[in-house]
């Protein structure tokens, strides 16, 4: 009996060990760890985006997902950061109509509409998004499309090398090809950055882009246009998309072709065009606790 007893205990034993083992590998709260605390972010709060997916209206598909970066923090409704700048949104073309002479003729013009979806928070909770106006859908048009050309725009035209990078890059851009650099190039382009005052790529180049792939910002581009946003942070994708904006804009600036695309039949939205969508619904999410 002795014997029987010895294994009752050794099984008892085994079990509370194992038990003890598991219930340790629970992932529970640790009780002198305050959680992080909620914040609310209200249905109709604007949301400030850059477009990282460049559309055409001749080209664009419908269904073909789009991706966005938020460019300024989103409060909630006390006032804390809520959405951070560079965080990432998702929307879906649901039109787009070439435009042709004939088109025109019989009043069916280009046409690009977009849905905004939804936006990520820090905390990983899926945020809903909507139009600005509350209508169903975004639509592209020359006007919000339009780029006007900034810069140094006399100094760049002058320049033959600068005028031809800037533009080649710009067009590039619009075309949503791989992007305005590449190794040989960096020298010149972070040049061309100082010279014709480009702060966003300024920014870039002084180190400000800090994920594994940001190496040159042709590369970070070429990963952006293609929507493969891994081993780039949130400010990584930001500082892109508003360095595409100032090159198509400059490029917009030295060459009447670059500037003809924004007013020829197609709608063309680049990386880097500006759009505003609102949050679609209340939500909560966990933020940081500035304290």
């Amino acid at each position: 009996m002795k014997w029987l007893k010895a294994i009752v205990c050794l099984a008892l034993l085994g079990g509370f060990v194992y038990g003890a083992k598991v219930f340790l590998k629970r992932d529970l709260p640790n009780p002198f760890v305050k959680p992080n605390p909620m914040a609310t972010l209200t249905k109709g709060t604007e949301v400030p985006m850059l477009l990282l997916t460049s559309l055409d209206s001749g080209t664009a598909k419908v269904g073909s997902e789009i991706k966005l970066v938020v460019s300024e923090d989103v409060l909630s409704s006390d006032g804390r950061i809520a959405l951070p700048q560079g965080s990432i949104a998702t929307g879906e073309v649901v039109r787009s109509r070439g435009g042709t002479l004939g088109g025109a003729v019989v009043n069916q013009p280009a046409r690009l509409e977009v849905v905004f979806k939804s936006v990520k928070a820090p905390d990983g909770t899926t945020v809903p998004l909507s139009t600005k106006d509350e209508r169903e859908t975004y639509e592209f048009t020359t006007a919000n499309t339009s780029k006007k050309g900034s810069g140094n725009i006399v100094d760049a035209a002058a320049d033959p090398e600068a005028r031809d990078m800037v533009v080649n890059a710009a067009k590039k851009i619009v075309a949503g090809e791989s992007g305005p650099t590449d190794e040989a190039s960096e020298k010149k382009w972070k040049e061309l950055a100082d010279r014709y005052g480009l702060q966003e790529t300024q920014k870039f180049f002084k180190g400000e882009a800090q994920g594994d792939r940001a190496t040159d910002l042709g590369g970070a581009l070429s990963a952006v246009q293609k929507g493969d946003l891994r081993g780039l942070t949130g400010t990584d994708v930001l500082l892109v998309a508003k360095a595409a904006g100032e090159i198509v804009d400059l490029g917009s600036g030295v060459d009447k072709s670059l500037r003809g695309v924004f007013k020829g039949s197609n709608i063309h939205a680049p990386v880097g065009t500006k759009v505003t969508g609102k949050i679609g619904k209340e939500t909560k999410v966990r933020i940081k606790d500035p304290a």
